[in-house]
């Protein structure tokens, strides 16, 4: 009895594989090696927050990634002051921890729903990778101005996996003149 209890979880296993059905699943946190920073107005490349992506299962698909951004607005200095905006952010990409692009360039749309809006395909692999969001923050900023970006990769992304995460925030950036 055993030993077909052994050969039919083999050929299910099997299958399952040939197939491809087996369970595919995506972990979403915020990237402590990503620390809280201080971020530059005008320069490329400013750190907005980073991620740990961990898979399991198989290679996961993601068609579309929705990140929103909030601003806290430093409190006012003079009358000439800016106020931004998600769309003062530019020139934004995700990069792996070899500092290979994975996504983007592309500009934060206005509004902080959805400001950030990666639609070309990412294949995410098994195992556990830090993903870093770096733009440009245009001159509408000010010093002490802070940037967070959160997303729900539950509800802010497509893919074809099982996504395990609620919302995700990443760490504060604060701007520095």
């Amino acid at each position: 009895m055993r030993i077909y209890f052994l050969i039919f979880a083999l050929m299910v296993s099997a299958a399952t594989a040939a197939f491809g059905l087996e369970r595919k699943t995506l972990y979403v946190q915020n990237a402590t090696t990503v620390p809280s920073q201080n971020v530059a107005i005008g320069l490329a490349d400013q750190v907005l927050g980073g991620m740990v992506v961990e898979v399991e299962g198989g290679d996961v698909s993601v068609e579309a990634m929705n990140f929103d951004i909030v601003i806290g607005v430093a409190p006012p200095v003079s009358s000439e002051d800016k106020f931004p905006d998600t769309d003062d952010i530019t020139n934004i990409v995700m990069v792996d921890e070899k500092g290979i692009i994975v996504a983007g360039p592309i500009e934060g749309a206005a509004g902080a729903k959805n400001a950030i809006r990666f639609v070309e395909t990412i294949i995410f692999k098994p195992g556990k990778m830090v993903y870093t969001l770096r733009g440009r923050l245009n001159d509408n900023f000010s010093a002490y101005d802070i940037v967070t970006v959160t997303t729900n990769p539950s509800s802010d992304w497509v893919t074809n996996g099982n996504v395990s995460a609620g919302d995700v925030v990443l760490n504060i950036m604060t701007v520095k003149e």
